[in-house]
């Protein structure tokens, strides 16, 4: 099977049929655009292996959630400073956070992200309500939280997320955060300093 890689001023094009690639090719002569400027990359590619959407996804998770887990646990057991951290604060989470379906998906979510900083740092980030407000309230878990990601404040409001019974989220509410958290969050981040 043959697929043609156009690139244009305009962006990069693929076909899957020269007669395809022939039209589109005249159109642009015809507009008068510089086709001499167009590069052609022709690639003859073999079906590795043919799978559906659903399976294709599944089988790049499971490889990518051991490979993660793999390079975590060689890491950690080489000493890396930021790895050994983040391996605290999933550990922390596993253990202490109350078992619910945001848990899970943290958890679940966490094994398919690299643990090099900025990506890592970008993931937390990405987590904030779940990790800043619902997994604990003690200064311990801010303190191994603000490690890998350095958050600036806490705010008063934040949203928690209502699930049905299927798992998935049905709806959202707005909760104050608790001033516990708040204080405990603010201990935090002064020992981090």
């Amino acid at each position: 099977m043959k697929v043609y890689l156009l690139d244009t001023h305009r962006g990069p094009r693929y076909f899957l049929e020269e007669k395809s690639l022939i039209s589109y090719l005249n159109n642009d002569k015809k507009r008068g655009e510089f086709i001499k400027g167009y590069n052609v990359t022709v690639l003859d590619a073999e079906v590795e292996k043919k799978e559906n959407g659903s399976e294709f996804l599944e089988n790049y998770e499971t490889s990518t959630r051991q490979k993660n887990v793999r390079d975590l646990k060689l890491k950690s057991v080489l000493g890396d400073e930021f790895t050994t951290k983040v391996n605290k604060l999933i550990n922390y989470i596993k253990e202490k956070a109350k078992d619910n379906n945001m848990r899970k998906d943290f958890l679940k979510e966490v094994e398919l992200v690299t643990v090099e900083k900025k990506e890592f740092s970008k993931f937390v980030s990405k987590c904030s309500e779940y990790l800043l407000y619902q997994v604990c309230d003690k200064v311990e878990y801010y303190k191994l939280l603000l490690d890998v990601h350095n958050f600036r404040k806490i705010n008063d409001r934040y949203t928690v997320y209502i699930y049905n019974q299927l798992g998935e989220v049905s709806n959202y509410a707005s909760s104050m955060t608790p001033e516990k958290n708040k204080q405990n969050f603010l201990k935090a981040k002064q020992l981090n300093k």
